[in-house]
């Protein structure tokens, strides 16, 4: 029955007959599920709605490994167990290495199998040495690490960033997407300007202060939390010397 080429061939205990299986092809190299056209790089391609399922009694499990044996022989696997997922290394299938681990909360863990006591720290990344992130561009791009409010495109998909220019060597900083403050090639600090003069360059449009002569005026502004009205309770001091 459903005689076609390739067909995987089952038989019946009861009516002794053999069947060609529409849902299974096997050219000798590639088996298909529910496919007569396996991916050509693949040994098995599954299609169905339903997916692929690894059952076990307490963990599943999916492991890559290559057929040379010997010594340190190098694997990876996928393991699942009480809704854990880990990522793990193998040497000679004995001795596994957890690399990332995906907690039943979803919190991703990198180097580590333990989450942060605070539930809202969903990506922790642990290297006993040291650890750091590398955001890795071409020498006329820009990196950024956003914060968005939204999983639209307007403003609020980068409410703040944290930005940098390789092409310029400028490390930018925004609020309400607003560029605030940057760092230049030179390691001038500029707030309220993208183009530092100065060690510090603060600018700011002429705003009213509240001094008795209500003059317009810029730069940095020191209050305390006392005084009298149009008094200042704070100061910048300038010494030179170890007197008073």
């Amino acid at each position: 029955n459903n005689n076609a080429d390739n067909r995987v061939i089952t038989g019946s205990g009861t009516a002794n007959t053999l069947n060609g299986e529409a849902n299974l092809f096997f050219d000798g190299s590639q088996l298909g599920v529910g496919t007569t056209s396996p991916y050509q790089y693949s040994v098995a391609t599954f299609e169905s709605t339903n997916g692929i399922a690894l059952q076990g009694s307490s963990q599943s499990r999916l492991l890559f490994r290559h057929t040379g044996g010997g010594t340190n022989l190098k694997m990876m696997d996928i393991q699942s167990s009480n809704g854990v997922m880990k990522f793990r290394s193998l040497d000679d299938n004995t001795t596994a290495t957890d690399r990332l681990t995906i907690d039943s909360s979803g919190r991703l863990l990198l180097g580590t199998t333990s989450a942060h006591a605070f539930g809202d720290r969903m990506f922790t990344i642990n290297r006993d040495a040291g650890s750091g992130i590398e955001l890795r561009n071409n020498s006329s791009s820009t990196g950024q690490i956003s914060f968005s409010d939204t999983n639209g495109s307007g403003i609020g998909a980068y409410r703040g960033y944290i930005q940098y220019q390789h092409n310029a060597g400028v490390m930018a900083f925004a609020t309400q997407s607003v560029e605030r403050m940057r760092i230049d090639s030179s390691g001038k600090v500029g707030i309220g300007t993208n183009s530092p003069t100065a060690p510090l360059h603060i600018y700011k449009a002429a705003h009213y202060v509240p001094t008795d002569s209500g003059k317009a005026s810029g730069g940095i502004h020191v209050r305390g939390s006392n005084g009298n009205a149009g008094e200042y309770g704070g100061a910048i001091s300038f010494s030179c010397g170890d007197g008073d």
